[in-house]
């Protein structure tokens, strides 16, 4: 077997930074921590030790476009006809350049990505670079080494399940090849992935319109949005990615109270296979950023069938551990309160969940604006605490 399989984690709304996968509040933090909860990994063993894990990055373009969008209105002529509304929209922009980060966690990307054919080309580009850059560097090693290629499992989160959506759609299909030396030759992408996928691409000898010989473990769609906010129509897509085709295991994972995932929310197609496609719905309460890739990857019920996908038996995630998981997932602290939320006075905790429960209620609007209102209303009245 391969050393370590190959576990990508692509992020969602708002910004990120380099290394954001290995922040504090990051997704390996919180398997690190999962992994002390079941007795087939020995004392202190991290995520790294067992699997190799890449993070994908994309949110510096939405701040790069704000920028030349910002330098460009700065250039307007004013003194003239029109001068007001120069004026106004030099304001806006500039206001949006200066805080970025509320221009993003507030669902500008959404706008963005949505609403723009370069960016979201820009951006479904960046995705595939990486994928097959590491992918294939994986590859090229259990070649020299003899071994099995790793099998591969990505996790997307939020905004970026709609990102990954449609960027595996387009690496599947093998439609992007000739834009591949196009694009964010600067992007964040080390120089040896920027090679990698040169190479890659020089090597695979299917024409445009062929499939990639590149195929999933497993995928897992965390506060799944893909439903409202993929480019591309369904019906081509749910063919590519169900299992059995692009994935041999699909998991579409929403917690009942996060306003992100219940806008439009994705619908495991009939006729997948129901062994290997899954829904897993959560309930759990530990902090007020129920959204968080970290609070969701913390429930057994979900990195107990991530580590089984990414490990298994081989790797030492035995049956008994995955059992364990399903049963921890079946516990009180898993189906409500538990956390950092659970030293909290219960008053201040029935606040938090009635704010919740008031947002997950609102389905007035259940389009892309709709989804931005409710994310700044979470952000406002839960995150930021406001009545």
């Amino acid at each position: 077997m391969a050393d370590k399989n190959l576990l990508f984690f692509i992020h969602g709304i708002g910004q990120q930074r380099d290394g954001w996968i290995d922040a504090d509040d990051g997704p390996v933090k919180a398997l690190d921590k999962a992994m002390g909860l079941y007795e087939c990994f020995p004392a202190g063993t991290k995520l790294r030790d067992v699997v190799d894990v890449v993070e994908v990055r994309y949110d510096d373009i939405f701040d790069d476009q704000i920028q030349r969008w910002t330098d460009q209105v700065k250039g307007l002529p004013v003194g003239g006809p029109g001068t007001d509304w120069v004026a106004k929209l030099q304001e806006f922009w500039t206001r949006a350049n200066t805080d970025k980060k509320t221009f993003t966690d507030f669902g500008g990307d959404i706008i963005l990505y949505r609403g723009f054919d370069l960016l979201a080309r820009s951006v479904r580009l960046r995705v595939n670079k990486i994928l097959l850059a590491e992918i294939y560097k994986r590859h090229l090693d259990s070649l020299a080494s003899g071994k099995r290629a790793p099998e591969v499992t990505v996790v997307a989160h939020s905004m970026g399940t709609a990102v990954t959506y449609d960027s595996l759609f387009s690496l599947f299909t093998g439609s992007w090849f000739a834009q591949g030396d196009e694009v964010l030759a600067q992007a964040k992408m080390t120089d040896e992935q920027k090679a990698l996928f040169a190479q890659a691409l020089k090597d695979i000898e299917s024409p445009a319109g062929t499939s990639v010989p590149v195929r999933l473990n497993a995928l897992f769609m965390v506060a799944n949005t893909s439903r409202l906010l993929s480019r591309w129509d369904a019906a081509q897509v749910n063919p590519i990615l169900k299992p059995g085709a692009a994935t041999r295991s699909f998991y579409n994972v929403n917690h009942a109270l996060d306003p992100v995932g219940r806008v439009q929310p994705f619908q495991i197609p009939s006729d997948w296979n129901k062994s290997r496609a899954r829904n897993i719905a959560v309930t759990h309460l530990h902090q007020e950023n129920i959204h968080a890739l970290s609070h969701y990857l913390a429930n057994p019920a979900v990195h107990g069938r991530l580590f089984s996908a990414v490990l298994g038996e081989e790797g030492g995630f035995t049956q008994v551990c995955f059992d364990r998981a399903l049963e921890l997932a079946d516990t009180p602290e898993w189906k409500a309160l538990g956390g950092t939320l659970a030293t909290q006075a219960q008053g201040e905790i029935d606040k938090v969940r009635k704010k919740l429960e008031e947002i997950a209620a609102a389905l007035d609007q259940e389009d892309l604006f709709g989804l931005i209102e409710r994310l700044d209303e979470f952000n406002r009245r839960v995150i930021g605490g406001a009545a």
